[in-house]
């Protein structure tokens, strides 16, 4: 079972506590406005009583179907940590691989920087350590992108985490207050303790989706200069000399740009 399938739960939970709660609600107020009144005693439930926890509970609704309406749409669209992280690890194959091939770009790493000299050489020493350079900023590039995106991964969970807090911390004050709607004057306290409740979960929402918001822009402007640099390749990738290393004939009359280094 999944953080977002906890939250799910909860939410559930949280839509029958209020049905419970409104239904106890009222029965109170039906029960107190059919009371019989004693002669010459004092009325009850008057209108403007009525009317007042009505508006109460009214509010409360409103307030309370806004949050889950709220959750209805996270959960359409929760997000998926283990596919991001799938999505990380292959960026990180991806980085690994750059780095392999950087790490054999090197002149150290090849005997044509022992065994030739000539111009063509030179001009062949002169374009390895360029290309290098430029594999190694496509190796950071693809680190960081796998970086972001496990750590975007660990905040989706993060923000299902503080969603399920806020779902938890309404349960328990529409589970309080059910009790309070067991009287007359328990009902408006019961709502204020819920709205109070409201407030605490929606503050923790905005604190999550905040979180959230941050590390998708910066996602996004990692994925946009990587992007750029896989359509820069073309251009930016050292292209080699071709007129400098072209010629390695010892018989066409001129002297060749490689010769062996002996």
């Amino acid at each position: 079972m999944t953080v977002v399938d906890d939250v799910r739960a909860q939410v559930d939970d949280l839509e029958q506590k209020l049905r419970e709660f409104f239904a106890a609600a009222e029965e109170t107020l039906a029960a107190a406005a059919s009371a019989p009144v004693p002669v010459g005693g004092p009325v009850l439930l008057s209108p403007e009583l009525m009317d007042a926890v009505r508006d109460g509970l009214r509010r409360v609704r409103a307030e309370m179907q806004s949050v889950l309406d709220r959750f209805g749409q996270f959960l359409d669209q929760p997000g998926d940590p283990e596919r991001l992280r799938q999505a990380a690890a292959g960026w990180s194959v991806v980085a690994d691989a750059l780095s392999d091939a950087g790490g054999k770009l090197g002149l150290d790493q090849m005997r044509t920087n022992i065994e030739w000299e000539g111009g063509g050489a030179e001009a062949y020493k002169a374009m390895v350590p360029r290309q290098g350079e430029q594999l190694s900023t496509m190796t950071a590039q693809s680190q960081a992108l796998s970086t972001s995106l496990h750590g975007l991964a660990d905040q989706i969970e993060s923000f299902w985490l503080a969603l399920g807090a806020a779902a938890a911390l309404m349960v328990i004050a529409v589970v309080t207050a059910i009790v309070g709607a067991a009287t007359v004057v328990g009902i408006p306290a019961a709502c204020g303790a819920i709205l109070v409740a409201v407030g605490g979960a929606a503050t923790l929402i905005l604190t999550a989706v905040q979180q959230m918001n941050t590390l998708t822009d910066r996602i996004a402007t990692e994925q946009r200069a990587m992007g750029q640099a896989l359509r820069d390749i073309g251009t930016a990738w050292p292209m080699p000399n071709a007129a400098a290393m072209a010629d390695a004939s010892v018989t066409d009359g001129d002297a060749a740009e490689w010769r062996p280094n002996r």
